[in-house]
């Protein structure tokens, strides 16, 4: 992501002046889903494995592009397809909408502070239900991952939209301020995190605006009830310098989160290679144990 037009995004949502207006020109992603909401034309990218069976529920990952990407791009450069292929499960890579000329996420609540005007709460959750009107989706399975931007929105998800989810998984981004003030899920949340020391764009001591990684995570303890020390493993990469795991149980034994922190690591979507699964495949490993019904 370029780092100017990023912190451009950071002063959209944050100053006091008056609203910016969103551009009403969508996207045109090559084969994608068109959808009217709240008078704007969205569209999202649907990958069904050749395996669906009409008859059998699958479960359902939302995927979200950073600031000023597209859904095509990041669906090619997460390489999320092939493990749905391979796992059997349906993925949906939504476009933000256009604002000041840039495809952005908005994570914040309606405020005279936020400076988008786009629904795109509800635009989510129109789209699981377009989604879930043409396939068998197993509603107690649908999960939510981002990058950069496209994290603030799923950790706000996370926060306002939880009944709709099972598990969430960031990369390179973290949780606005605001939602921590106002997070209330209604369930238990399931979280898996990554992150690079060496990230400007979403520092992880936090910034203006945004937490710090260790302040979300003490934030999702709190909320998960987890009293337990972390259990911790370096791993070795051959892309980064080292790698941190740290996996958060209940007393229960169930991993409700999980963090990897990349000495070497930038702002980036991470080519990991961690036995033998990269961060898609790590992703789906940690949401393939959660679901609705299981989160009490």
């Amino acid at each position: 992501m370029n780092k100017i037009l990023f912190l451009f995004f950071l002063i959209l949502i944050s100053c006091n002046n008056e609203k910016s207006i969103y551009d009403k020109t969508p996207l045109e992603n090559i084969n994608s889903i068109k959808l009217l909401h709240d008078g704007l034309l969205r569209e999202y990218i649907l990958h069904v494995p050749q395996s669906y069976d009409p008859e059998t529920p699958l479960p359902l990952i939302l995927n979200f592009h950073g600031f000023s990407d597209s859904a095509t791009s990041h669906s090619l450069s997460t390489g999320m397809i092939p493990v749905a292929n391979e796992n059997n499960f349906i993925i949906a890579f939504p476009q933000g909408a256009l604002l000041n000329g840039s495809p952005h996420w908005n994570s914040n609540l309606e405020s005279s502070e936020n400076k988008s005007n786009v629904d795109d709460f509800g635009f989510i959750e129109s789209l699981v239900s377009d989604v879930s009107s043409n396939y068998n989706i197993d509603q107690t399975k649908i999960y939510a991952t981002g990058f950069s931007n496209g994290g603030f929105l799923v950790y706000s998800l996370a926060c306002y939209k939880s009944d709709l989810f099972a598990a969430f998984a960031g990369v390179s981004t973290t949780m606005m301020e605001e939602a921590i003030v106002n997070c209330s899920p209604s369930h238990k949340t399931p979280i898996i995190h990554f992150h690079g020391l060496l990230d400007q764009d979403v520092p992880i001591n936090g910034s203006p605006g945004l937490s710090s990684i260790s302040s979300m995570v003490d934030f999702w303890k709190e909320f998960n009830e987890i009293k337990l020390a972390p259990e911790s493993k370096i791993i070795n990469s051959n892309n980064y310098i080292k790698i941190e795991n740290l996996s958060y149980k209940n007393n229960q034994n169930s991993t409700l989160i999980e963090t990897y922190t990349l000495d070497g690591g930038g702002h980036e979507w991470f080519n990991l290679d961690i036995e033998n699964k990269n961060t898609s495949e790590i992703i789906w490993q940690f949401f393939s144990k959660h679901n609705l019904n299981n989160l009490n």
